[in-house]
């Protein structure tokens, strides 16, 4: 496998995974970085895991945007190849990135829990399989891959708008939490309620993707319930 610079939360499911594989991982704490641009140009600059970058963030598609602009533009000043990007997208809008970045090889959910352990990947060459497989080795986790990230891939859409749903039940007193993932579990066969699901999860990501959704699509149906939005406020995961 590849040697990484990291952009992680402390959060990301997998994190102690890659604290473990530390030979291999260049982890850039996001969480506690005060100021991520000045760690990057560090990183770059002084370390020889300069050729691949995995980004593990939960953050909005502009903000990406942003920080990808800064790698292309930081190993350009420094005279280096543009590095590969291998990027979590589970609640942006992939599809966008994945068309304006040549570099960003391949992207994937992994963020939103899948009780399967299998986790959806899209590649642009099939030479990348390879590495993301060896990358998946180190989370202990299955690949299924698709076409495209789309908008938040295919779990995270759909199973994030459940899961605003429940809240908006929740919200208006239709029923208790309980109620709801036991309905929900027992009604239509899900492994988990769409709350034991939501603690899984980052609910900051959900709201994300369900923002996203809305500026995109214009549609009202996407639209982040208030008691979600408070619970990933207190959360703040």
């Amino acid at each position: 496998m590849n040697k990484y610079i990291v952009l992680s939360h402390s959060t990301f499911p997998f994190y102690e995974k890659l604290r473990i594989k530390s030979e291999s991982f260049q982890i850039i704490d996001v969480d506690h970085s005060s100021n991520l641009y000045k760690d990057l140009k560090n990183v770059v600059e002084s370390t020889n895991f300069e050729s691949h970058i995995l980004d593990l963030t939960v953050l909005a598609t502009d903000t990406k945007r942003q920080i990808y602009h800064f790698i292309s533009n930081l190993f350009q000043t420094n005279k280096k190849n543009l590095p590969q990007i291998f990027s979590d997208l589970s609640f942006c809008w992939g599809e966008l990135l994945y068309e304006e970045f040549s570099n960003l090889q391949a992207a994937f959910a992994l963020s939103f829990y899948s009780p399967t352990g299998t986790y959806e990947v899209a590649v642009k060459n099939q030479t990348d399989t390879d590495e993301v497989e060896k990358i998946f080795e180190v989370f202990g986790v299955k690949s299924c891959y698709v076409q495209t990230p789309g908008l938040g891939f295919t779990l995270p859409r759909v199973f994030g708008q459940i899961i605003n749903e429940a809240y908006f039940s929740k919200q208006e007193h239709l029923a208790t939490k309980e109620d709801i993932d036991t309905a929900m579990k027992f009604g239509v066969n899900y492994p988990l309620g769409p709350f034991e699901w939501s603690r899984k999860v980052s609910l900051r990501g959900v709201c994300l993707l369900l923002d996203e959704l809305t500026q995109v699509t214009g549609d009202p149906r996407y639209r982040a319930s208030k008691l979600l939005r408070k619970e990933a406020l207190l959360n703040q995961s």
